[in-house]
C-alpha cells in the first residue's frame, strides 16, 4: 500500500473516505472498501457495525490511475436519530487485492450515533460516490 494514501474527512454525518494513487503506475481497488464501526477500546471488534453497501455487486475492479483519487462515501446516520455510540472507523482500503494491508482507524469524535450506516462504492468524485451510497442496500460481509 506504499503508492496508496487515505484520509477520511467529515461531512455532516457523512465520512468521505478519499484514495489517492501517489505512485507512478496504476493500481485496482475492489469496488468498495471494507469498513466497520466501533470503539477504540474494544480490540476483538466481532460485535463492530457494518454499513449497508450496494446490492448486486459485480464487474470489474475500480482502477486507480497513477496520480489519481477515488471516493466512497459513509453515511453514519442516513434517516438521522439515535442509535449505537461509536468513535471509530476502520477501513481496509481494498480487501481482495490487499487482505494482509493494514486496517487504519479513523476517530470519528465523541457522542458519535450511528443508525442504520451506509457505504457507497468507490467512485471519481464525491457526488457520483454520494449517489451510490443512497443505493446501499445489503450487508457488507
Amino acid at each position: 500500500m506504499k503508492q496508496l494514501s487515505v484520509t477520511v474527512r467529515t461531512d455532516g454525518t457523512r465520512r468521505i473516505i478519499e484514495v489517492a494513487n501517489t505512485g507512478a503506475s496504476a493500481c485496482g481497488l475492489d469496488l468498495l472498501p471494507a469498513v466497520d464501526l466501533g470503539t477504540a477500546d474494544d480490540t476483538d471488534r466481532s460485535g463492530n457495525l457494518h454499513p449497508l453497501v450496494p446490492g448486486g455487486l459485480g464487474g470489474p475492479d475500480h482502477a486507480l490511475l497513477a496520480g489519481t483519487k477515488a471516493y466512497a462515501v459513509l453515511d453514519l446516520a442516513p434517516g438521522g436519530g439515535a442509535g449505537a455510540d461509536v468513535d471509530e472507523m476502520h477501513v481496509l482500503v481494498s480487501p481482495s487485492h490487499m487482505p494482509n494491508a493494514e486496517t487504519r482507524a479513523f476517530g470519528l469524535g465523541s457522542g458519535v450515533q450511528v443508525s442504520g450506516p451506509r457505504l457507497g462504492l468507490y467512485r471519481d468524485t464525491v457526488a457520483e460516490a454520494v449517489a451510490s451510497m443512497r443505493q446501499a442496500d445489503t450487508t457488507q460481509q
